[in-house]
């Protein structure tokens, strides 16, 4: 690997560090599940196709996986993906894809 390689990749993984942190702290992730847990609900679902492009690409990275499943222990933190095919009122087919982070806290399901 080259020195400039090197470079370029530490300026990537250290901006994108830099990135979740920010990103981290302005969404308060405890207070937004506590939140749902007195809803009733025993999971949070961040779809990520609803950002924009941007956030969207940094949202699919699976480093923002390791990083989340780092900051919220005890919190169980999966990527779901893939895709719907659907008819509309017209009976035409459209597919649409789905890319959702599920955070959930309760495995004692009844």
């Amino acid at each position: 690997m080259s020195n400039l390689d090197k470079v370029l990749r530490s300026a990537q993984r250290n901006s994108y560090d830099t990135w979740f942190n920010r990103w981290f702290e302005h969404n308060d992730f405890p207070k937004t599940f506590e939140i749902s847990a007195k809803k009733g609900y025993s999971a949070y679902v961040i779809d990520v196709t609803k950002f924009d492009d941007y956030l969207e690409r940094r949202l699919s990275d699976d480093r923002v996986l390791k990083l989340l499943k780092k900051k919220l222990p005890g919190i169980k933190v999966e990527r779901e993906q893939g895709s719907l095919t659907r008819r509309n009122l017209f009976n035409m087919k459209y597919t649409s894809k789905y890319n959702r982070i599920i955070f959930s806290w309760d495995d004692d399901k009844n």
